[in-house]
This record gives C-alpha cells, sequence and structure tokens, in this order.
C-alpha cells in the first residue's frame, strides 16, 4: 500500500529520485578528494613541531568530515533503496507518512518529526 502523496505523485518522487543522485555524485567527488588530500598530507614530511601540529589538525578535520559524508552518502543510498522499493516517505520507525516539508529539506531523512525527536532525546 503506497504511503504518502509522493508515491502517487510519479513526478513529486522522480525529483526526489533525480537530487539524490546528484547529491550522491557530488558526495562521492567530495570523498575522493579528501581522500586523496589526506593521502597527499601524510606524504608531506612536517619539517618542525608546529608544522607537524598543523599537519595533525588538518588531517583530523579531513578524518570527520569523510566520516560525516560517508554517513551521509550512506543514508542517501538508503532513501534511493526506498524510492526504488516503494517505501520511500515512510517513517522507517513507526512506518508513518513523513511529512513532504521535512522531504523536501532533508530528501534522506529516515524518521517522521516525532521519531527523529525521540531518537534525539536519547542521545
Amino acid at each position: 500500500m503506497p504511503l504518502l502523496s509522493l508515491t502517487v505523485d510519479k513526478r513529486r518522487l522522480q525529483r526526489f529520485r533525480a537530487a539524490l543522485e546528484v547529491r550522491r555524485v557530488e558526495l562521492r567527488r567530495s570523498i575522493a578528494q579528501l581522500e586523496q588530500y589526506g593521502r597527499t598530507k601524510e606524504d608531506e614530511a612536517a619539517a618542525d613541531t608546529l608544522d607537524r601540529a598543523g599537519s595533525s589538525h588538518s588531517k583530523d578535520m579531513v578524518a570527520r568530515r569523510l566520516t560525516a559524508e560517508h554517513g551521509l552518502l550512506r543514508n542517501i543510498e538508503a532513501a534511493l533503496v526506498r524510492v526504488r522499493d516503494g517505501t520511500f516517505g515512510e517513517c522507517v520507525s513507526c512506518g508513518t507518512e513523513i511529512n513532504a516539508k521535512r522531504l523536501e529539506a532533508l530528501p534522506w531523512a529516515r524518521y517522521c518529526l516525532v521519531c527523529q525527536e525521540r531518537l534525539e532525546r536519547r542521545s
């Protein structure tokens, strides 16, 4: 049983799919660039303690950004699976419809607002 008026509105669903696919390509490109940057920084030998500290900070920031982008990429790929299997727009926790405005802002959203807030309170 299709949920969400989005599943009925195929044009709108296809716009979400296209936006998710574009974002996936952008993230893959960004991840590849960050990984290359990280390898370049590792190859550069720091001349003194200050250079090593700056290099260490830079590598830490790259690692954090890579972690965040990998997580977002996983969420986007999961959203694309939900588009394909017909469950896009359905909360993965309670099964209710995710508000269309929420999906416009975060097309990879997995939870309705109620479940998202519940998860955040537990953290």
